[in-house]
């Protein structure tokens, strides 16, 4: 999940780095 995540730089980036955080994927 993390690599897909990190392959779409999405426009949510922030958000979706906040969200893993939270789930502790660093």
């Amino acid at each position: 999940m993390r690599r897909l995540l990190v392959t779409r730089p999405e426009p949510g980036a922030s958000r979706t780095a906040q969200r893993l955080e939270d789930l502790g994927f660093k």
